[in-house]
């Protein structure tokens, strides 16, 4: 059996009444509220201005995380195939993939040469999908994030 640290919580929304919702509504009320706002957060020229931005990003998705644990329904899904998920990989990498593979067959297809435009046009997708598999792993909490923005943009509450 996996140990909290070993589960991601999927919140269900969509299971929430109005009691969960105005309790949840109460205590992120209460939680922010303790939330210590940097007096000079808005002096992007600071010193520390990127330091405290992620700081108090931090404590805000605390209080919403916590919020949403005490008053939402929720499940625990054991995460082992989480590395196998690349966040950004349908709008980003996917389309390399694609071009990357269809060029490898054709690479295998021309018995492996090691120079001329079959082996070029391998080397060249490959590469391009690397790079982009890379951005996406570096900037997963960020791909992340759009996504949830386009989820509640859509009004898909079952996705976000």
């Amino acid at each position: 059996m996996a140990s909290q640290q070993d589960s991601i919580l999927i919140t269900h929304w969509s299971n929430a009444v109005a009691l969960c919702i105005y309790r949840f509504k109460s205590v992120l009320d209460k939680t922010l509220s303790y939330v210590d706002i940097p007096a000079n957060l808005l002096y992007e020229n600071d010193i520390n201005y990127t330091a405290q931005v992620s700081k108090y990003y931090s404590e805000i998705i605390m209080c919403i995380t916590s919020a949403c644990k005490t008053t939402i329904p929720y499940t625990a899904r054991e995460t082992f195939f989480s590395d196998l998920h690349v966040p950004g990989w349908n709008d980003i990498v996917e389309d390399k993939h694609h071009a990357a593979r269809a060029a490898f067959l054709d690479w295998v297809a021309a018995g492996r040469p090691r120079y001329g435009p079959v082996f070029m046009l391998m080397s060249r997708t490959r590469a391009a999908f690397k790079l982009a598999l890379r951005y996406c792993r570096d900037h997963e909490k960020m791909l992340k994030a759009n996504a949830y923005v386009n989820n509640l943009d859509n009004k898909d509450c079952i996705a976000f």
